[in-house]
C-alpha cells in the first residue's frame, strides 16, 4: 500500500514480506514503450556481431565461422548488431564476404537496425532469391551494378524472408525468453511494449505460453500488423486493466522512404489509417525522416478530423528528425511521440559524422517536444541497441554519445521529466496512466530499487546506476 507509517495489521499475513528499502530510491517499473522482443530472443541466440564485439570483416567471418564449425552442414547460421559505419572497412558485408567466411551453411546477417539483411548464396539458392527476382513491394534487392547479379543486402523484406526461412524451434524460443526476462527485470523493466509489425494471432498465442509457463514476468502489449487486424480473434483485444499482463494494442503501420520515395504513398497511408481510427483502434506510425513524420501527421489529422486525436492516443514512432512546424502539429493533434533517446549514445558518433550538419538540430527534439506539451513515451527499439532504459535517461539528460560528443544539448530533458517518460508517459503510451507509471494508492505494485536516485545525481553518474530490487504485480521477480 502506499501511505506513511506501519500498514493496517489486517493487510499483512504470515506471507506478507516487509522490505526495509535503507534509503535506496524506490521508483515506478520501467515500462518500454517500443521494443521487438522475439527479434531480442533471435539476436540472443545468435552470433554477436555488434560493434562492441567485431571490428572488421575478418572478426565477422570469425564470429560465423567459430559457429558453423558447431553445427550441421545446411543449418542457418543467424548473425545479429552489424553496423558497417563502425567497421574498419567502413562497408557492409556481400554475400562473396559470407561465402569466404562460411560456405556450407546459409547465413542471414541482420543490421543493427534491422531493417537489412546480407545473405550468402547457400542461403539465397535456398530462398530462389536470384538476378531475376523482383523486388518484393517497398523492399528493395540491392544489385551488382553491372550485372544485375543481387549482392545478398536485402532492405525491408522482412514480410518476405519471415516466409522461407526457418523460425527458431518452440524450445530456442522458450530458452531465448528466459534469457530476455533475465535481462529486463535485472534492469527493473517492469512493461514492454512490442512493436513489431508482423505480430499476429500466431504470435499472440505464442507469448501466452510465454506467460502460461511463467517465463516472461513484465507485462506485455503486443501491436498487431496493419493488413490483418481486422482478422484477430475477437478475445485477444483486451481492455486495459489491473488484470491483463497480455493483451493487444495498437495497429503498427511502417512508413519510410527506404526506395526514396513515400512508401507508403500518402493516400495509401491516410487511407490505412482512417481505416483503423474508424474501426476504434490506436495507430503507431513507424516514422523516422522528416518528410515521413509529416506525412504520417497529415494522415492523422486527415483520420480524425474534425476533431483532434487526442483521445485516441494515435502514436508516431521514432519521430527522428522533426521540424519546428511538425512539433507544433503534433501538439495539436495530441498525437503520442514514442522515441529512443538511446540512440544519441549508441548511435550519436553516427549520426555526427553522416547527417549534414544543418540537419542535425531536428534530430531527437526531446527537449522542444515536452516545451510544446507533446506527449512523450520512451523506449529502446530492442534489438536495435540494447534495453537498458538508464542509458535512455542518461543521454536525453547529457546528449551525450558513446564518445562523449555532444549531440543537440538545447534539446535536452531533465531528469525528472525523462525518468517520467520512461514509466508515466509509457503508460499513458497505451492508455495505462490510471493503473501503472507512478507509486499512488491504488495502482499496480510495479517498482524497482535503483541505488542512487537518477533525478538528484551528477548527470555523468546516471549511466552508472543499478537495480537492487524489481517487483512485478506485488511480486518480488528479482533482487541483487
Amino acid at each position: 500500500m502506499v501511505g506513511s507509517g506501519r500498514p493496517p495489521i489486517n493487510l499483512m499475513n504470515s506471507a506478507t514480506r516487509e522490505i526495509d528499502c535503507q534509503g535506496y530510491t524506490l521508483i515506478p517499473g520501467f515500462n518500454d514503450a517500443h521494443c521487438h522482443i522475439l527479434a531480442t530472443i533471435g539476436k540472443i541466440l545468435s552470433v554477436d556481431c555488434s560493434p562492441e564485439t567485431v571490428s572488421s570483416m575478418s572478426d565477422i567471418a570469425t564470429q560465423l565461422r567459430t559457429r558453423a564449425d558447431q553445427l550441421p552442414i545446411d543449418t542457418w547460421i543467424r548473425g545479429t548488431g552489424l553496423n558497417e559505419f563502425y567497421l574498419k572497412e567502413h562497408r557492409t558485408p556481400t554475400k562473396w564476404d559470407l561465402d569466404h567466411a562460411v560456405p556450407g551453411h546459409p547465413v542471414k546477417l541482420t543490421h543493427q537496425t534491422g531493417h537489412s539483411v546480407v545473405l550468402n548464396s547457400r542461403a539465397l539458392d535456398m530462398i530462389q532469391l536470384n538476378k531475376e527476382s523482383v523486388d518484393p513491394p517497398y523492399g528493395v534487392i540491392d544489385r551488382d551494378p553491372n550485372t544485375g547479379e543481387p549482392t545478398g543486402l536485402l532492405f525491408d523484406m522482412d514480410n518476405y524472408l519471415n516466409q522461407v526461412i526457418p523460425t527458431l524451434s518452440p524450445d530456442e524460443l522458450e530458452l531465448g525468453a528466459s534469457f530476455f526476462n533475465q535481462e529486463c527485470i535485472s534492469m527493473g523493466i517492469t512493461s514492454l511494449q512490442d512493436a513489431t509489425p508482423t505480430n499476429s494471432s500466431g504470435r499472440w498465442s505464442l507469448f501466452q505460453r510465454f506467460k502460461a509457463k511463467g517465463i516472461l514476468d513484465p507485462s506485455i502489449i503486443l501491436m498487431s500488423d496493419a493488413e490483418n487486424f481486422e482478422m484477430l480473434p475477437g478475445n485477444t483485444v483486451k481492455s486495459n486493466d489491473a488484470d491483463s499482463t497480455l493483451r493487444m494494442g495498437p495497429i503498427k503501420i511502417i512508413a519510410g522512404m527506404t526506395t526514396g520515395a513515400l512508401y507508403p504513398s500518402g493516400n495509401e497511408l491516410q487511407s490505412k489509417v482512417t481505416k483503423i481510427h474508424q474501426h476504434g483502434f490506436q495507430v503507431a506510425i513507424h516514422a523516422i525522416e522528416a518528410e515521413t513524420i509529416e506525412a504520417a501527421s497529415h494522415a492523422i489529422s486527415v483520420a480524425t478530423f474534425p476533431d483532434t486525436a487526442t483521445r485516441f492516443r494515435h502514436r508516431i514512432e521514432h519521430c527522428s528528425e522533426c521540424s519546428s512546424e511538425t512539433i507544433k502539429r503534433l501538439t495539436h493533434l495530441g498525437v503520442t511521440v514514442v522515441t529512443q533517446p538511446g540512440f544519441l549514445y549508441y548511435n550519436g558518433q553516427r549520426y555526427l559524422e553522416e547527417v549534414a550538419s544543418e540537419r542535425q538540430p531536428l534530430l531527437y527534439r526531446f527537449g522542444s517536444m515536452n516545451k510544446s506539451k507533446v506527449q512523450l513515451a520512451f523506449g529502446s527499439d530492442s534489438p536495435v541497441i540494447p534495453i537498458n532504459p538508464l542509458i535512455g535517461i542518461y543521454a536525453a539528460v547529457t546528449r551525450q554519445t558513446s564518445s562523449g560528443k555532444v549531440l543537440g544539448l538545447s534539446e535536452s530533458l531533465s531528469a525528472e521529466d525523462s525518468l517520467k517518460a520512461y514509466t508515466l508517459g509509457s503508460a499513458r503510451a497505451v492508455f495505462d496512466e490510471s493503473i501503472k507509471g507512478s507509486i499512488e494508492a491504488g495502482k499496480i505494485a510495479d517498482l524497482a530499487l535503483l541505488d542512487d536516485d537518477p533525478t538528484d545525481c551528477e548527470p555523468e553518474e546516471i549511466k552508472a546506476i543499478s537495480n537492487l530490487m524489481t517487483i512485478c504485480g506485488g511480486k518480488v521477480v528479482w533482487e541483487r
